[in-house]
């Protein structure tokens, strides 16, 4: 018997995770789902959908991540503590917050902030397939400063970012982008 390690192609992989089928809808509701698991009792979303760098965006007022969390939550599959009981959690394989963004778009970047700190990251689709490595940037202050309504989480105690860029589907299958935003 032989046994031999596959290791999926990282450019191949991500456009078939991209393709699993999420509406615009519901991969908004995936994304505040975890607002929801992590207790936020706000969530607010901005967008510019008529801007040369279009974005949404998804604020939440919860309890944020440290960085091993945080870290591992940007992961693909991640190792979270497996409880298979409770099948309301749609995030218990690791895969909801990356296939639902960039099932919508080619950037995902996620800030959060706990206890004071903040850390920042985006997944790429275009450096993922220019690479074929499932390769993360991590940002510094000055990005995160940068960051459209990073002022709503510098108001909070804790939350997260969640904003998605490079909108490649929503502008070939929709008539009109900015009323895709509007109908969520």
């Amino acid at each position: 018997m032989k046994i031999e390690q596959k290791i999926p192609s990282a450019d191949t992989l991500i456009e078939g995770l991209r393709s699993i089928g999420y509406s615009f809808q519901t991969a908004v509701a995936d994304v505040i789902d975890n607002s929801i698991a992590a207790y936020a009792t706000e969530v607010r979303i901005f967008y510019s959908a008529l801007s040369d760098d279009s974005y949404f965006e998804i604020c939440d007022n919860g309890k944020g991540m440290a960085y091993d969390e945080f870290n591992n939550a940007l992961a693909f599959g991640t190792k979270k503590q497996r409880l298979f009981n409770d099948k309301n959690d749609l995030g218990r394989f690791g895969l909801g917050l990356k296939t639902a963004s960039l099932s919508q778009c080619k950037r995902l970047t996620v800030i959060t902030k706990q206890n004071g700190s903040y850390f920042g990251a985006y997944w790429d689709v275009d450096d993922i397939i220019e690479t074929n490595s499932w390769q993360i940037t991590f940002l510094d202050d000055k990005a995160i400063k940068e960051i459209p309504n990073i002022e709503y989480l510098e108001e909070k105690k804790s939350g997260t970012i969640v904003l998605w860029r490079k909108f490649d589907k929503i502008e070939k299958t929709t008539k009109n982008f900015s009323s895709t935003f509007h109908s969520i």
